[in-house]
């Protein structure tokens, strides 16, 4: 009887143990799932933020650009200038950010190409040193997803080549 009951004791005992380790298997490999959760939504979240950044940049620089072709007045090109160098940053941080996903890198560098060819066609507007009218500014058409400059007025090319 005693035997019955120290086999009994010890199996009850090794069942205990062998659910306590699964259980504690179970819990670590759900913790290390989250942690590496965590971070991938940390990640995201700066790239996010980065990205926020650069478009908040172009549409500074375009608010100044405006301000200055309707007004004439350079203290409305404090936010144009140095945009491209600040654009220039924030990509470079992204593409650091990104480097582990080819996708996220090519459409970093169609983000690079219309940014530039903005900041430049800004750039060329500025020079000319005239006050444009508001209906000849340039702006972002939403639902077409492209920069238009309604009248056509000042754009050199009538299609801004590779821009619209």
């Amino acid at each position: 009887m005693i035997n019955n009951f120290d086999r009994n004791l010890r199996l009850g005992y090794g069942f205990s143990i062998i659910v306590l380790i699964t259980v504690s298997l179970v819990s670590w490999l759900t913790l290390n799932s989250l942690i590496n959760s965590n971070s991938a939504v940390v990640h995201s979240s700066e790239v996010m933020q980065k990205l926020e950044q650069l478009l908040s940049t172009m549409k500074d620089a375009e608010t100044g650009q405006r301000g200055y072709l309707l007004t004439g007045q350079a203290k409305y090109l404090e936010p144009f200038n140095g945009s491209d160098k600040q654009a220039g940053y924030l990509a470079v941080e992204i593409r650091e950010l990104t480097a582990d996903n080819p996708i996220q890198q090519t459409n970093l560098k169609a983000i690079e190409v219309y940014s530039a060819k903005g900041l430049t066609f800004f750039s060329n507007l500025s020079q000319k040193n005239e006050i444009v009218p508001q209906s000849c500014l340039l702006t972002w058409k939403q639902e077409k997803q492209q920069w238009m400059l309604c009248g056509m007025r000042y754009a050199r090319p009538k299609k801004m080549s590779g821009f619209c």
